[in-house]
């Protein structure tokens, strides 16, 4: 079997387990492994951001998978770079198979395209590594307070940093010798035209401090609705993932259907932007932990942000706070303003992958019983297609609404078998905080705790309301 075959039997299940018992049951094929660590390994770069147009030379095509990922390493290792790299790869694909071609566009694309990214290491232990990344520690009122104790002790920083909670779209920008990549939480890489003004001002930062990683989180100043943003930036970075590995008559027909809902794509790119709050040396992101003082690492890439007059990398709001009830007020600032909340941090701590105990996060985090008004299935041609996967909920007086997913696998397919039943069922759901738009009332980030059967009323607007005054007050 070749392992694009083995790739499309995948693809064509929902189940997790299926494609678990396909992928175990074809563990030893030649070079599986090694293609899927290529692809979905968030330390394994290729630095090529659009398959190269190349010919099949038919004449010439043989199948050697082997030939192909040697062919690769030079450009892994940066042997290879810039247009020189481009040309090894186009040589490369002429000369493949067409079924090898696909699978060199599918490792360069950095994703096979399988739906088991989170299953990889139960085949395969320990094979993708996860890419670093320092979360904020749930709040609690003894780190919180910890983290002021221990300032009033600190000379050198007698304050904790208070920042703004974006509620954007995570990445890291790594900046390493002219070349620059975004990559998500768990390292999946993001495209976008080399000439998106974003890449401009990161260049200018690659001037001031090369081999680093700045951390912040993608916005676009053109649409204020922050979970509508989100969803357009999504939609952006996969129409130029797909560009790689799709045929040029698909592409157009994906960019026709998203300009059609969304308006032209220039105008998103010319309004993405970057929020920082952190820069990282390369070597110490990779190794996961660096001792630089958060403030020095803080003030590095603010000074550059300034000096640069960048309009596409802005600083995070930050405050510097001596006392607990400073914090509060910055935090219900945020909350007034509808905005999800803000981090804490100690100024001398340094930056380690983990959730430490040195950044605690302040986010209202509330949960309300609604009822199903309807169901929304998955996006077509998503894995999730054929399954119900958004419930559009309603308080009882039909007041607020709110259309949440993040439903588990086992949920989505009960629900798509009972619709019929389940409609008026209360549902519990967790957000954090309601907003009220020209739409009406809502929820802020909405995700799917259980259906709740043994209930029979759901919340009122007004209940909703005082829910989330009462827990406004941080007293966990």
């Amino acid at each position: 079997m070749h392992i694009l075959d083995l790739f499309e039997k995948i693809r064509a299940t929902n189940k997790k387990s299926e494609k678990i018992a396909l992928l175990s049951a074809n563990k030893d094929l030649p070079f599986l492994k090694k293609v899927i660590y290529l692809a979905h390994s968030p330390r394994v770069k290729f630095y090529i951001k659009a398959i190269p147009t190349y010919e099949c030379l038919e004449i010439l095509a043989f199948s050697n998978i082997d030939f192909a990922l040697k062919s690769l390493e030079n450009i892994q290792n940066r042997v290879i770079t810039g247009s020189a790299a481009i040309e090894r790869l186009k040589d490369t694909l002429s000369i493949l198979s067409l079924q090898d071609a696909e699978i060199v566009k599918l490792i360069i694309g950095k994703n096979l395209k399988i739906g088991m990214d989170s299953s990889i290491n139960e085949v395969y232990p320990g094979l993708i590594e996860e890419s670093p990344y320092q979360g904020a520690s749930s709040y609690s009122k003894s780190k919180f307070l910890k983290l002021f104790e221990n300032a009033k002790k600190d000379d050198a920083y007698p304050y904790v940093i208070s920042q703004i909670k974006a509620d954007g779209t995570y990445r890291n920008a790594i900046l390493s010798d002219g070349d620059i990549i975004l990559e998500s939480r768990q390292g999946e890489l993001s495209y976008f035209p080399e000439d998106t003004p974003l890449y401009d001002d990161l260049r200018e930062i690659m001037g001031i401090f090369n081999q680093c990683v700045v951390t912040g989180e993608l916005v676009l100043s053109c649409e204020p609705d922050r979970p509508k943003a989100n969803g357009i930036i999504t939609s952006i970075m996969k129409y130029y993932q797909d560009l790689m590995v799709r045929p040029e008559k698909e592409s157009i027909a994906i960019l026709k259907k998203f300009e059609e809902k969304h308006g032209e794509i220039d105008r998103y790119l010319q309004a993405l932007e970057i929020h920082v709050w952190d820069l990282i040396p390369a070597d110490d992101f990779v190794n996961g932990s660096c001792n630089t003082p958060y403030e020095k690492r803080f003030d590095q890439i603010s000074y550059a942000i300034s000096e640069l007059c960048l309009s596409h990398i802005k600083i995070v709001e930050t405050k510097h706070v001596q006392t607990p009830e400073q914090a509060l007020e910055h935090y219900t600032s945020a909350q007034a303003r509808g905005l999800e909340g803000t981090i804490v941090n100690s100024a001398s701590a340094g930056w380690k992958s983990g959730k430490p105990t040195y950044q605690v996060k302040l986010k209202l985090e509330m949960e309300l019983d609604l009822k199903i008004v309807g169901f929304k299935y998955g996006t077509p041609g998503t894995k999730n297609e054929d399954w119900i996967s958004v419930l559009e909920l309603e308080s009882s007086c039909g007041r607020l609404s709110t259309a949440p997913g993040g439903m588990k696998e086992d949920l989505m397919k009960y629900v798509t078998a009972n619709m019929d039943k389940l409609k008026g069922t209360i549902v519990s759901i967790k957000c954090n905080g309601i907003t009220n738009t020209a739409k009406g009332y809502s929820t802020m980030h909405p995700s799917i705790v259980e259906l709740r059967t043994d209930k029979v009323f759901a919340n009122s607007l007004d209940e909703c309301l005082e829910i989330e005054k009462s827990v406004k007050t941080l007293t966990k």
